[in-house]
């Protein structure tokens, strides 16, 4: 297996009769071996995407931890390609080529927030200031 791809397609009337917090989709990826032969344990993916949501993507890098822009040609087919296309070729999304990196920092002190998760004031206990994802939990980072 090479690629995986589906479509999900949401009647935009029926999601602006659900509340917030229920404007999202819960897509499930569960991987097994067919060869039983072989000891390889079964694996589980969740991925939660918001329903009726704009789009917004932060492409972070250590290789430009304050911010910064690189441009490749992933597929090598001498030109950089739109992003979120898919490759008539090979039938799959090509990687944005052209992308601009998020500083990983902030002007308070240098706290690496992708670390602090929604702990925006790093007190440790929730508030529902700081529910980012709105499912009452004070999520981590990574």
């Amino acid at each position: 297996m090479t690629g995986i791809s589906f479509s999900v397609h949401v009647d935009g009337a029926v999601v602006g009769t659900l509340s917030i917090p229920n404007r999202k989709v819960i897509l499930t990826l569960t991987l097994d071996s067919t060869n039983r032969n072989k000891i390889i344990g079964r694996q589980t993916f969740s991925f939660t995407h918001p329903l009726n949501a704009d789009r917004e993507v932060f492409h972070y890098s250590t290789d430009f931890p304050s911010g910064g822009r690189e441009v490749r040609d992933l597929n090598r087919n001498l030109q950089i390609d739109t992003p979120d296309r898919v490759d008539p070729f090979t039938g799959i999304v090509v990687p944005d080529e052209d992308v601009t990196f998020s500083t990983l920092f902030q002007p308070d002190a240098g706290v690496v927030w992708n670390a602090i998760g929604e702990d925006s004031n790093q007190d440790g206990t929730f508030q529902s200031s700081e529910d980012i994802i709105p499912d009452g939990v004070l999520d981590p980072g990574s």
